[in-house]
């Protein structure tokens, strides 16, 4: 059992690791985002990576050592792991056996990225970090000491704020 948890934990390492090491990276640059997006997000790229750092160890240490103490030995695995997969690798081996339905799936899968890729522009799918302005905001700016209430006004429709 110590082999086969070993052997799962070092065959998942490599992409975990990379994965992992990815996400880490996506999240560095907000932490160099300024303004009030900066401040709001300020927490998202400090604890993401000790959360994905977390479950490193987790993955890692402590799952394999609670699978050698709680999990029982398998018996007859090949068979059990065929018999369950033996339909997808129908389908796999179907595949890839032609040239030309390899290059279907692939054509298939490009035409369902830029698929996606399209719903932004075409806003059916709108990204926004924060909403529109309501009504229940305030935009504060700051006059001369002494300024009246006609130079405050000219300068909100200056700013455009209503």
């Amino acid at each position: 059992m110590e082999e086969l948890l070993v052997e799962a934990t070092d065959e998942v390492g490599a992409p975990t690791n990379i994965a992992t090491l990815a996400i880490i990276m996506t999240m560095v640059p907000m932490a160099f985002v300024g303004g009030m997006m900066g401040s709001f997000m300020k927490p998202i790229p400090l604890n993401v990576p000790v959360a994905l750092l977390a479950s490193l160890v987790v993955a890692y240490i402590f799952t394999p050592y609670l699978s050698l103490k709680l999990l029982k030995k398998p018996t007859k695995i090949n068979t059990i792991i065929k018999e369950k997969n033996e339909w997808v690798c129908k389908v796999y081996l179907y595949i890839i056996n032609s040239r030309f339905k390899k290059f279907i799936v692939i054509v298939l899968t490009a035409v369902a990225f830029f698929a996606s890729l399209m719903m932004f522009p075409t806003k059916l799918v709108l990204a926004k970090m924060l909403p529109g302005k309501s009504d229940n905001t305030y935009s504060i700016f700051d006059t001369p000491t002494g300024s009246s209430i006609e130079q405050t006004r000219q300068l909100q429709s200056v700013l455009r704020i209503s």
